[in-house]
């Protein structure tokens, strides 16, 4: 599986939608479900699936999948 299909299915389970509908282009904004408490478990998923870590001040600026896919290919 590439990084960008895991986090999609990451997002997808975390946020109850389908990972269908996570494109690169999807932000925070795209989806409701991506509240403060949403964004929290998606960071400590990725955190712990990537094997990566996120300082809290950046975790607050990761707000879109191409952010995302940014710390998760720095590895």
């Amino acid at each position: 599986m590439s990084k960008l299909s895991d986090l999609s299915d990451i997002l997808a389970s975390i946020l109850k939608v389908n990972s269908k509908d996570i494109t690169i282009d999807s932000s925070m904004d795209d989806f409701p479900e991506w509240d403060s408490v949403g964004h929290m478990n998606i960071i400590l998923t990725i955190e712990e699936h990537f094997d990566v870590y996120i300082d809290d001040e950046d975790a607050m600026d990761l707000t879109s999948v191409k952010l995302l896919m940014h710390v998760i290919k720095k590895d």
